[in-house]
């Protein structure tokens, strides 16, 4: 499933904000995924989650979320680039999809 990282996690090894990648095992706590296009295509990397929390607040406590840095990556953002087509993982609330195939009548919305 093709994803783009949102966060520069360690640009030593390529993963920096925006870089595009295919999970090849989804847990709880980690992503296992390949960097699917530049000077490091096919290292496999470990993305875990991360905790996030808001740079300005009101509030008198401190909210924090751990989340993957991660998005997906939707049909119009994969245009032109040489990513296999597939299914799409989206983190949230958002859906679930199919994407890039041949007809509509194929995509399957949970």
């Amino acid at each position: 499933m093709p994803i783009i990282l949102l966060r520069n996690l360690d640009p030593s090894l390529g993963l920096f904000n925006g870089t595009r990648l295919i999970i090849r095992c989804l847990g709880a706590i980690l992503i296992d995924a390949e960097i699917a296009l530049g000077k490091f295509k096919g290292h496999r990397v470990l993305i875990p989650r991360i905790v996030l929390s808001p740079s300005q607040t009101t509030l008198p406590f401190v909210l924090r979320r751990k989340l993957f840095p991660v998005s997906c990556h939707d049909q119009e953002q994969s245009a032109g680039s040489d990513l296999e087509k597939g299914p799409v993982f989206t983190h949230g609330q958002t859906l679930c999809g199919f994407i890039a195939y041949k007809s509509y009548e194929r995509h399957i919305i949970p």
